[in-house]
């Protein structure tokens, strides 16, 4: 779990020390935990994304009421340029686990990959339905809002995220939607205060 957590802070040296514990260790433990501990091995330390790949597809066979495998195998297949297949997880991912934001999270970016940005807007509204929200939620709404030139949508997702722990994501995401218009000056203003936010 340490190696995940350090994954998703893009803290790659701990991840991988962790990842490698984890996976020297990984005999003695449960099925679902060495699954869990085989595909995030070889995909932070080792990136054989066939062996991801293969690992998420045993998972999901093996538990198929588990919607983790399901969303991190999206992730996957989104990694790998196969986008149908990563949308396609990702419904799944979320049909089994509703109640949780991440599946709404990777079905938005599988959309916005694949260009199909109302879908991506109706995947967040979905979340929202469901009451759930998150500052990556609101860092893809913005992107939807900037593609559609919507600036007080822009605003409500910079506003909704900021008083959240990680509200910088969204604020970073306001960065790069200013150096994209060529407000550098602004951009910068914008980066300044999500490293001070993080």
């Amino acid at each position: 779990r340490l190696g995940a957590i350090y994954t998703n802070l893009h803290e790659i040296e701990l991840a991988q020390k962790y990842m490698k514990q984890a996976f020297a260790h990984s005999e003695s433990l449960s099925e679902p935990e060495r699954l869990f501990i085989k595909s995030n091995y070889h995909y932070v330390v080792t990136g054989r994304l066939d062996d991801v790949v293969a690992t998420y597809r045993l998972w999901t066979a093996t538990y198929p009421d588990d919607w983790v495998p399901h969303n991190n195998l999206s992730t996957a297949y989104q990694r790998l340029g196969q986008l149908d297949e990563a949308m396609r997880e990702a419904r799944i991912a979320i049909r089994l686990g509703p109640d949780f934001v991440v599946p709404y999270q990777q079905l938005t970016r599988a959309l916005l990959a694949l260009n199909r940005p109302a879908e991506a807007n109706d995947a967040i509204k979905e979340a929202a339905a469901h009451q759930l929200e998150s500052s990556s939620l609101h860092a893809l709404a913005f992107d939807l809002a900037f593609i559609a030139g919507d600036t007080q949508a822009m605003q409500d997702n910079l506003k909704a995220a900021s008083s959240r722990a990680d509200g910088y994501l969204v604020l970073t995401e306001a960065a790069r939607a200013s150096l994209a218009s060529g407000q550098v000056e602004a951009c910068r203003a914008l980066y300044t205060q999500a490293i001070m936010a993080a």
